[in-house]
Order: structure tokens, then C-alpha cells, then sequence
């Protein structure tokens, strides 16, 4: 049976500074795994409209990513390559995600720019939900040489929370990375026993796999997101893992609490999935499966 993942790490690039700090990370990820690196430009209309202006065609920006993928396989030892999908970001880059079987995405991002991506939802958890993969956001931070030694799980009411837990596994074969839950502290009766639920699942899960693990509840009295975002400051953490919750009215549209995490202000970087379900998205037993 053909894998549902192949070793890819797939990289959204638009020549920001955050894109070049996101190969970075996929890069270091890459040679731990022995995995290749697929750079994705992706020639929207914009970009299309700016090379025009500038007297150019798209064969400039091929001959640049050449370059670029020339220069990440002499800095990491690591294959490179890129590709040009056309069209809109918010469905290429999950599309092209999908077509190369990447296990997982890496994006940068510089948080949000306008009013309107709060009504419509950030550029960055659009492309989350378009995913077919987990994807880590990064900002400005670079990766440390001895990679994620200290991660920071949802741990919720919702099923989608469990999903994670593939890749906590895959972080700790790695990185030896220390793992902690951090649990959503709730003192209604019904979805607290929804979180006690999920924390015996995935105690259970990790327990079974000899993924050692720690937990933290959150404050009394604070936001989850805020003091998820907080708590990762205050303890060194590396790498926060959360899900997209997309089951939000209008004032979620505008605030997403998941924000506070994903452009959190220390630049943590955050490794994020989508809770819909794709029709091409594999489910919580395929992941756990074809990451091994």
C-alpha cells in the first residue's frame, strides 16, 4: 500500500524574512529525519502583477529558488527542490501539501495585518485549515542547534486534541524532547470529565509508546490560549502544539483565541492543526501510523 506521507517537509516561501527563518527550522527537522525539502512559491496574482511591472517572467523567481535550494543543500547536507504552483495561497499551498504526500508544513508568518483578516481569520490559520498536515508557524525566532527540548500540548475537552500526539511522539524520538500536557483547567462538571477523559487517553497512549511526559493545569481565573502563551514564556518552552478550532461564532471570527499562541510575542514557534476534517486528510490512526 502506497504510504499516505512521503519524507517531504514542505516550506511556504515568498521571500520574507520569516520564510527564510521557516527553512531553517524545516531544514534542521529535515536532516534529523533524513527527510527532503520542498520549497513552495506560489504565483498568485500579486506576485504575477509585480513581475509584470518589473519586466520579468516567473523564470526570475525559478532561477531565485534555484539558487535557494543550491544553498540549502550546502548548508544542511539535505535535498532540495522547489515548486511554482499557480493560483491563491489559501488552497495551493494545501493542495500541492497534499500531491507531494509532505508530512508536515512549515510557514512563517508576520501576524496580522489588517482588519480584515480578523473578520476573515489570519492568513496563517487559513492555510492551517487547508492543510492536510500539521503545520508549524514561526516568526522572526530561529531554531536552537539542539532543537525542541521542551513541548507544550493541548490538552482540552475536544477529540481533535488527540491528534497531536503523532507528533509529540515524533518530536520526542527526535529531540528527546520533554513533554508536557497543558491541561484546560474547568470547573464545569460535564466538560471537565470531556478533559479527564482525553488526559487518560493520552497518558494511556504515550504511556504505551515509552514517551515519557509531565503535566500542567492552567491558572485559575486566566484564558486558556493566554496563559497556554504565558506558561510556554515562563518555562522555556520551544515548541507549542495546539488545534485549530473552527466551530466559532462571530466574535471568535474576530478574536481567535488560538492567536494569542500562534503570534504569542515571545515568537515561540507554534505547530498547529486544523480541526475539520479534510476529505483527503488522513484520520487519527493513519497518522499514527505512517509516522513510524
Amino acid at each position: 500500500m502506497e504510504p499516505v506521507f512521503k519524507n517531504v517537509i514542505a516550506v511556504a516561501n515568498d521571500f520574507s524574512h520569516e520564510s527564510f527563518t521557516a527553512i531553517d527550522h524545516a531544514a534542521q527537522f529535515a536532516q534529523r529525519d533524513k527527510d527532503e525539502l520542498l520549497l513552495i512559491h506560489v504565483l498568485d496574482d500579486k506576485t504575477l502583477e509585480r513581475l509584470e511591472k518589473a519586466h520579468k517572467t516567473p523564470e526570475y523567481i525559478r532561477s531565485v529558488l534555484e539558487v535557494h535550494c543550491a544553498k540549502i543543500r550546502e548548508a544542511y547536507g539535505i535535498e532540495a527542490r522547489f515548486v511554482m504552483p499557480e493560483g491563491d495561497i489559501f488552497t495551493s499551498i494545501g493542495e500541492t501539501v497534499k500531491s507531494e504526500k509532505a508530512k508536515l508544513l512549515v510557514m512563517g508568518t508576520h501576524g496580522i495585518q489588517s482588519v480584515g483578516e480578523r473578520v476573515l481569520g489570519s492568513w496563517a490559520l487559513r492555510i492551517v485549515d487547508s492543510s492536510p498536515v500539521a503545520v508549524m508557524i514561526v516568526q522572526n525566532r530561529g531554531p536552537r542547534e539542539d532543537g525542541y527540548k521542551k513541548v507544550l500540548i493541548e490538552l482540552d475537552n475536544s477529540d481533535q486534541c488527540k491528534r497531536l500526539l503523532p507528533y509529540a511522539e515524533q518530536f520526542y524520538k527526535l529531540y528527546n524532547s520533554e513533554l508536557v500536557m497543558f491541561e484546560d483547567y474547568e470547573e464545569d462538571e460535564f466538560i471537565a470529565r470531556q478533559i479527564a477523559l482525553n488526559k487518560h487517553f493520552a497518558e494511556q497512549w504515550l504511556k504505551d509508546r515509552g514517551v515519557p511526559y509531565s503535566v500542567a493545569i492552567q491558572r485559575k481565573g486566566t484564558a486558556y490560549f493566554n496563559d497556554m502563551a504565558a506558561y510556554a514564556a515562563e518555562n522555556d518552552i520551544d515548541l507549542i502544539m495546539l488545534v485549530s478550532h473552527k466551530e466559532r461564532g462571530f466574535v471568535e471570527l474576530i478574536s481567535e483565541p488560538e492567536q494569542k499562541v500562534i503570534y504569542n510575542k515571545h515568537e515561540i514557534p507554534v505547530l498547529c492543526m486544523t480541526a475539520i476534517q479534510n476529505h483527503w486528510m488522513g484520520n487519527f490512526i493513519q497518522e499514527v501510523q505512517t509516522w513510524d
